[in-house]
Parts: structure tokens; sequence; C-alpha cells
């Protein structure tokens, strides 16, 4: 991760050019000192929420141009003279390990740029090509501004919400199910604001379904909202979990693993996260192929134990998984058994 959190840098619009972002890493008296630059060509506008930097540091939205320092940042936009933050985060270098630390960050820094850059440029190949790979979108904040790309609906968002949950058959399910919501990410949801979380998933989910009813709605489907959710934003969750319920979601039953993308069985956002970042970039069976190889990576454990035991085992998702290495097989095991072969060969087609 960075030397510092950096919980999100907003985007230029679409039709402004491209940002620019440069990053390097310096010693400083014995101290490394991270080094990244961010400029945007947007321009400031009232009323948008502040975006955090650093020790729970602030500066106004849509900054012009945003350095980030180990030790100061500064904010210069178009209606506020300059001035400096300051930011209470420094690594020793012991803390960074060996110089193989380094050559990681530098390595990182250079995957941030790539995955801005092809945002920016609503570079699809380039997206799927980084979401599927070791690190996957590395950020929340690079997300929000990747998923919507390659879910095709950066487009814009519904103005207004219209939906009523009272027009929805299974509205006092979706209502239990939001009630139970959001206690595997406690910690990413202070308790104050557990509540207006849950209302704008309620709302989220409500406003899917009263817009398309030729959906229905299944349990679990909440798990997969509340991702977009917490990731996204209400406004842009909408379309993204609405494109989902529409194209990348297999009805196989079997597991909730496959039916809510592992968010009901996975106890860490950012893990599901960095599931989510392969499951937008690629074909719907691909929750599929990570089940499989989870479930080859146990196989002797399963042969093992008595096959009635079998599901209970495998409702456990093992939840020390190194998630580069299950993306990796998971993307090999697609490589040698793609989706059109296994369609043949079963003689089941997902579009039938």
């Amino acid at each position: 991760a960075l030397p510092f959190p950096l919980s999100d840098v907003p985007h230029p619009a679409s039709e402004l050019p491209p940002p620019r972002l440069d990053s390097s890493i310096v010693l400083r008296g014995g101290r490394i000192a991270y080094v990244l630059t961010v400029t945007t060509f947007d321009s400031i506008r009232e009323g948008l929420p502040l975006y955090t930097l650093g020790a729970g540091t602030q500066f106004p939205a849509i900054p012009i141009k945003l350095d980030l320092r180990a030790v100061t940042a500064s904010v210069t936009n178009k209606t506020t003279k300059p001035r400096t933050l300051h930011v209470a985060s420094r690594l020793d270098s012991e803390a960074m390990g060996n110089s193989a630390s380094i050559v990681k960050q530098r390595h990182r820094t250079q995957r941030v740029k790539l995955i801005y850059e092809a945002a920016a440029n609503k570079d699809i190949e380039q997206l799927r090509r980084l979401a599927r790979s070791e690190d996957g979108l590395l950020y929340d904040w690079l997300r929000r501004l990747a998923w919507p790309v390659l879910l095709h609906t950066w487009h814009g968002c519904y103005l207004r919400d219209k939906g009523s949950e009272q027009d929805l058959t299974d509205w006092k399910q979706i209502s239990r199910d939001v009630e139970r919501s959001l206690y595997l990410f406690s910690q990413y949801v202070p308790q104050r604001l557990k509540t207006h979380r849950q209302r704008e998933l309620h709302e989220l989910i409500v406003e899917i379904l009263w817009r398309n009813p030729g959906l229905h709605y299944y349990q679990g489907f909440h798990d997969i909202c509340t991702c977009f959710l917490l990731i996204l934003g209400k406004k842009q969750a909408i379309p993204a979990a609405e494109n989902v319920a529409f194209g990348n979601i297999v009805p196989y039953y079997a597991l909730s693993w496959i039916l809510t993308w592992y968010s009901h069985d996975v106890k860490d956002i950012g893990r599901v996260a960095r599931l989510f970042d392969l499951f937008v970039a690629s074909t719907p069976l691909m929750p599929v192929y990570v089940a499989v190889t989870i479930v080859l990576a146990r196989k002797k454990e399963l042969l093992a134990i008595d096959p009635d035991l079998s599901h209970s085992v495998l409702g456990v998702f093992p939840q020390n998984f190194d998630m580069d290495e299950l993306v990796s097989r998971a993307v090999e095991l697609e490589r040698r058994w793609p989706p059109l072969e296994l369609q043949k060969l079963s003689g089941v087609w997902l579009d039938d």
C-alpha cells in the first residue's frame, strides 16, 4: 500500500484532456519519502464533498493540482490561494524492508498511472488486462474511475429515484435482508453511519427492481449491491448493479460464493473489491472458475472427509487465501477451458 492512505482523487470531466500523473520514490535523511503528483483539469464546484488525504486531512473537491509528499501536501485551485496541508505519514527505510520493496513500490506507482490513464481514455481492453492481473485495480478511488468504464455505465446516472417498494412483490424480503446487511464490513462502516448506509442500500435495490420489472430479487443480490454501494456510492452503484443483474450473474444456487460474487463470505471489503475487479472485467462464468480453483486447491482435504460433509465444508470460504494467486489460477483455468468450450462440452448454453 501507499505509505499514506489515499482514499480518493477526483477525476476530470470526460470531455477534458486526460490527467497527468507523475511519481517517484526518494530518500530523505535516511527515510524513504513517497512523492506522488496528480494534475487534473477540472474546476472547483461548490457543494461537492471533501476528499480525505492522509491522517484525516481534507482538501476541496476537484483540485487542480495535488502534490502528495511524505510530510506535506500542497493544494492549488482556481478559487482559493495555495495552501499547505500537513500529512503525518513517513516510513523508515527499515519498515520498507529491502530494495525489492522499493522496486515493488515503483511498480505499483506505474500501475496507478496505467489504470488512471486507461480509465480517463475509456480504454476498456487495457482496463480488463489490468483488472485481471496481479494487484487488480489497487485502490477504491481508481475503482470509482474504472468500474463504470468496464460496466459501460460511465455515461451517467438516473437523475432521481422513482422506485417504490410497494410496487414490488418481494419488498418484505428485501427489507429483512437489508436489516441484516453490513455486519461483515462493520469495521468499514461506523455505527453512526450504518442506518444511513442501509437506507441507501434499500433505495438502491428498490430502484433497480422498480425500473426493471423483468428482474426478480433473490437473497444475495443485496450483498453484491452492498459492495457497489461502499465503493462507488449510491448514484454510481445503481447503474453498476443494474448492469450486473442483467448479464453478469450466473444463476447457480449450489453455493453463496457464486451467487453473491463472494461478497457474502469474504470478510474483508478490500479482498471483495479485488474479486469484483476480476468479475467486472470478465465473462459471467468467472465466479465459477474462481470456485473451481478453490475446490481444486482443497482437493486432498475434500477427498479425505465424509462426502455428506463436503457442502458444509465448502460453505466456509478460506479467508487466508492469497487473492492474487486465486485470480491468477482462475484466469489460467479460463484460458485452458474457455467458456464457449465448456458450453459445447456440457450442452448447456448461457443464453438459453
